[in-house]
């Protein structure tokens, strides 16, 4: 039995995730649906008042959408069938129906906590979920201790165990790119050589590392965005500025890869069968799409390199406007194309 104050102080945050709130009809439910609350989280478990319970349900459903043209392309028969991606991230709910059968190798360094985490099945699901950017991409991931336990070696000894784990796969489904939305990056002079090396390494061996130190890193600026969920989300002109940049009016931002990162649905760590929609997602949601659009490029033309494809994306996608800053949302389709 949860806490009548953990209740309310859950409520107060707009986080209903694993409530009961069915007696909180008398709250301003419309409000907290609207475009201007930033911070609502719910889920699969939550029980809504029945005045609004249909209303949340569309929401989650329809927040699946990963954005413009990938409908289009999975049509097309751009499934990522073939494609083998890698993920390293926090302790995974390897049984979530969403990613279960994308998964061929599963692996844990470090000091891991008895549960699964939040964070794993959800860049799982954008990635190679079953309504993912490669539904039927195949998965190799490593878990790495997040909080207290994280360290950045543990990220990198997980970097060269996927090297080592491609020399198995054949030519054809050898990963090339390797999403990694949590750790990495602790802004620390050493850490910076180290990451140098090892994306010299992974560069050897024709990997690209996606993560939120790719502008740093690649020479790619590359943004996430925000949605008006409540819209087409097929529609490019549907997504602006990220809710993350709202705190942060001096960032410049210009000729950057857009995709799209807030107001999302996502696997849950849950239950097999749970999701949670979160408003507010940080890159950690963006990273997994661009690396999914990436292994797909590289899959068609073999000499695809990060810097061609950003140059690629930018050429091709749709043109947005961010901080009056000439940006390009991605195009999938016209990159398959091209």
């Amino acid at each position: 039995m949860i806490d009548e104050k953990l209740i309310l102080n859950k409520i107060d945050k707009n986080d209903f995730r694993g409530l009961d709130v069915s007696k909180y009809d008398f709250l301003d439910w419309q409000s907290i649906l609207s475009q201007e609350n930033k911070n609502l989280m719910f889920d699969s478990k939550t029980i809504f008042p029945n005045s609004v319970k249909k209303q949340f349900q569309t929401r989650l459903e329809n927040a699946k959408t990963r954005g413009p043209y990938i409908a289009e392309l999975h049509n097309k028969g751009y499934t990522g069938k073939g494609i083998t991606v890698a993920i390293i991230d926090h302790k995974l709910r390897t049984t979530h129906n969403d990613i279960k059968n994308n998964i061929i190798h599963y692996e844990e360094i470090g000091k891991m906590p008895a549960e699964p985490e939040m964070h794993g099945p959800a860049v799982s699901s954008i990635l190679c979920g079953k309504n993912g950017i490669l539904p039927d991409a195949k998965l190799v991931y490593f878990a790495t201790p997040s909080g207290e336990n994280f360290s950045i070696d543990n990220d990198i000894k997980a970097i060269y165990k996927i090297i080592e784990y491609n020399k198995t796969l054949p030519e054809e489904n050898k990963i090339k790119v390797i999403s990694i939305s949590s750790g990495l990056c602790d802004g620390k002079a050493t850490t910076e050589e180290k990451l140098k090396e090892t994306i010299s390494v992974c560069r050897d061996n024709d990997i690209f590392i996606a993560f939120t130190g790719i502008r740093t890193f690649y020479n790619i600026p590359f943004v996430g965005t925000d949605r008006i969920i409540d819209s087409d989300l097929n529609d490019t002109q549907n997504y602006k500025e990220c809710i993350f940049f709202s705190e942060r009016k001096n960032m410049v931002v210009k000729d950057a890869i857009c995709v799209p990162q807030d107001r999302i649905t996502l696997a849950s760590h849950t239950g097999d069968n749970d999701y949670f929609y979160d408003t507010q997602g940080g890159m950690s949601w963006a990273v997994p799409y661009f690396a999914g659009i990436y292994a797909l490029a590289k899959n068609i033309d073999k000499s695809m390199t990060p810097k061609k494809f950003y140059d690629l994306a930018l050429s091709t996608g749709d043109n947005v406007l961010i901080r009056n800053g000439k940006n390009s949302f991605i195009n999938p389709v016209k990159i398959v194309k091209s």
